[in-house]
């Protein structure tokens, strides 16, 4: 379906939508809230509350005859083998890397001063030669420059988590001041680092970071202490998200000459533009699933295409002899299907689901599936594991980018793999560093005796 008249299909059906997007993320939640680890583990913003409200444009679809029983079987089928696969893995155990009461040190204050360090000489270039990609009508033209987001993105979950532990541990004298301070620069950098990534989620993702190392440090809050911090960090987040949709706007050219947006009628241009920006979470589903968009999808090298952003698409390519500019994802298949040939970084993104289809048939899929549930599963088990403050860091930060899986397996992958050889690189040059200014010096004598 093209997106205008899916605007028009959301705004004839406003209160069917409305009560979906609300009763499907609240199943989700209270399907997975004990497992994943309670109402502010970020799982739920990935999981419950994006595939709730894209479940919510499935079901949108269905009711008014735009998709029939086997589109409707897939994402239902497939939806729900994740779900029983992922609360059964998250419950069985299959050994511990490690006894409970040892606690893994990953360096210390040493890896954070080294993940601040690179941060600032990457942010620095990357800003020198881009600028903020919040200020660009979309974060994806950043083009050749995407390493360098590669890697400022974990670092920035990883300094985020690391200042709120800070926070929290505060103790000693002016301890209140201390907090003061040192929440200031956590939102300084919060806000900046947002600003360079340029994504609308980028805040929420960095305090979703501090939250999660703040639960595997074991550091327990009282409610009536934590829910106005929570509720203070909610509003910034949300009012970033919108201001952010007002940059790209504004980047864009403003809204004359934009096809569609005289379609807003209900309320203010940004809020709708807000509001249907939450709807498109279910994007792929109504480009890609009605008749005859998700026949006509072709997927010749599935594992090329699934592990080519690990390993690098040339890589791939020149080993396998494959054409990977040939080989494209769903989200792009369907866009170059309603948009001709299409070769922009922009579409819709690629759900578990449909990939899982796609890429490796019925019964492939029911494997595929079950792999990425026991992936997230695995990942989410790294929070009962004990830790110093970097560790409870790093934990964080990879369990943020592995969550992306979710959304878009290939992609995922990619972020779960550079942050585990990333953090694993400066822990290792950490623990150097520490042994080298921890060496006991060589004892000189003052006077060398005379061998004459």
């Amino acid at each position: 379906m093209a997106p205008l008249d899916f605007i028009l299909l959301v705004f004839d059906h406003l209160t069917l939508i409305t009560v979906l997007s609300l009763a499907l993320p609240l199943l989700l939640y209270l399907a997975t809230y004990k497992t994943a680890g309670g109402l502010f583990d970020p799982f739920h913003f990935f999981y419950s509350f994006t595939y709730g409200t894209a479940y919510a444009v499935v079901a949108l679809l269905a009711c008014t005859g735009h998709i029939g029983i086997m589109e409707i079987s897939i994402v239902a089928g497939y939806g729900l083998l994740f779900l029983i696969g992922y609360l059964f893995f998250s419950r069985v155990s299959f050994g511990k890397l490690w006894p409970r009461k040892t606690v893994l040190s990953l360096g210390g204050k040493t890896t954070f001063l080294l993940a601040l360090l690179l941060y600032l000489v990457v942010a620095a270039i990357f800003l020198k030669d881009v600028g903020f990609a919040a200020f660009l009508p979309s974060r994806f033209q950043i083009g050749r420059y995407n390493l360098l987001a590669l890697i400022m993105d974990p670092l920035r979950l990883f300094i985020a988590a690391y200042v709120t532990l800070l926070i929290i541990k505060c103790s000693g004298a002016n301890k209140r001041l201390k907090r003061v301070l040192l929440s200031c620069i956590g939102l300084i950098f919060i806000v900046l680092s947002s600003l360079i990534n340029g994504s609308k989620v980028s805040f929420l993702e960095s305090a979703y970071a501090g939250l999660v190392a703040v639960a595997v440090s074991g550091v327990e809050i009282p409610w009536k202490k934590a829910i106005k911090p929570i509720l203070l960090v909610l509003t910034i987040a949300t009012a970033y998200a919108v201001g952010q949709q007002y940059l790209n706007l504004q980047a864009s050219g403003g809204t004359e000459n934009q096809p569609g947006y005289d379609m807003y009628s209900k309320g203010p241009l940004l809020l709708d533009l807000f509001a249907m920006r939450i709807v498109n979470n279910g994007d792929i589903y109504y480009y890609a699933l009605p008749a005859p968009v998700f026949s006509n999808i072709v997927i010749d090298h599935p594992f090329a295409l699934l592990f080519g952003d690990i390993f690098g698409g040339k890589l791939l390519g020149s080993l396998f002899a494959i054409d990977m500019d040939q080989s494209v994802d769903i989200g792009h298949q369907t866009m170059g299907y309603w948009y001709g040939n299409y070769h922009g970084d922009v579409g819709p993104t690629d759900h578990f689901d449909l990939d899982a289809y796609k890429f490796f048939g019925p019964l492939g899929g029911i494997v595929f599936v079950l792999c990425l549930a026991f992936i997230v599963s695995s990942v989410s088990r790294l929070k009962k594991g004990r830790y110093d403050i970097a560790g409870c860091s790093a934990v964080a930060a990879v369990y943020m980018r592995s969550l992306v899986i979710l959304l878009s397996p290939h992609v995922g992958l990619a972020y779960l793999e550079e942050s585990v050889v990333l953090f694993v690189f400066l822990a290792i040059l950490a623990k150097l560093l520490n042994y080298a200014a921890g060496r006991p010096r060589t004892l000189i004598p003052e006077k060398l005796g005379s061998t004459a």
